[in-house]
């Protein structure tokens, strides 16, 4: 009841992959938790296996909220609602010892990476050190980091390594290194490390594909 024909059309779209493709405004959240609730009460899959995953703190809240609203609250709590963060932080704190990521990790802020790579280079400029900030971030978002060359996660991650000169690579490999003995990991590593630790992990990554067999982005 309340959607239009296309939306209940999504909703009830449960037999093969969906993608929704509308402006905004148009209600696509709205169909997202509708579909869930649709899955629960009327497909009777367990919400246990179900993922519904965003890119914000506030859109995770506003789905936790709208499905507890929609569903009985036993049902909604049993919904995993995260970030694609804090998705990987969780499995990072569980199962990234594997591949040698210490459980108690700590989350370094934008400050907090400007103070280690600081500590490594007291004398370069702040300009600079910022630029390389910049670099290492999009390298980590191309799924590249030196750590990891002698593992082989390039080849099975198939990303290409950004280009790089041999000073950028210096300066990668020492913040990585400070951050490994500060037992610590920046934002961007919760999605290269867990795509590392799925990709090297296969027990792992066929435990969570049969767990979460309906995933909402």
């Amino acid at each position: 009841a309340g959607l239009n024909q296309q939306q209940q059309d999504a909703v009830r779209c449960v037999d093969r992959p969906l993608l929704i493709v509308a402006g905004p405004g148009t209600g696509k959240t709205r169909t997202l938790i509708h579909r869930i609730a649709y899955l629960i009460g009327e497909k009777r899959v367990d919400p246990e296996n179900i993922l519904a995953i965003t890119f914000t703190n506030k859109a995770a809240s506003e789905l936790s909220e709208r499905l507890a609203a929609l569903l009985n609250p036993e049902s909604a709590q049993h919904v995993t609602v995260q970030t694609f963060h804090a998705f990987g932080a969780n499995l990072l704190h569980q199962h990234g010892a594997s591949i040698g990521v210490d459980p108690g990790f700590v989350i370094c802020s934008d400050e907090d990476r400007q103070t280690v790579l600081r500590r490594c280079y007291p004398n370069m400029a702040a300009k600079t050190l910022r630029q390389y900030l910049d670099q290492i971030s999009v390298a980590k978002n191309q799924l590249w980091t030196p750590a990891f060359s002698a593992e082989g996660l390039n080849s099975a991650v198939t990303a290409p390594k950004p280009a790089a000169n041999t000073t950028f690579v210096a300066v990668f490999e020492r913040y990585e290194a400070a951050l490994r003995d500060g037992q610590a990991v920046d934002f961007d590593d919760l999605i290269l490390l867990s795509v590392a630790l799925l990709e090297t992990s296969p027990d792992l990554s066929a435990s969570i594909q049969r767990r979460f067999q309906w995933i909402s982005i």
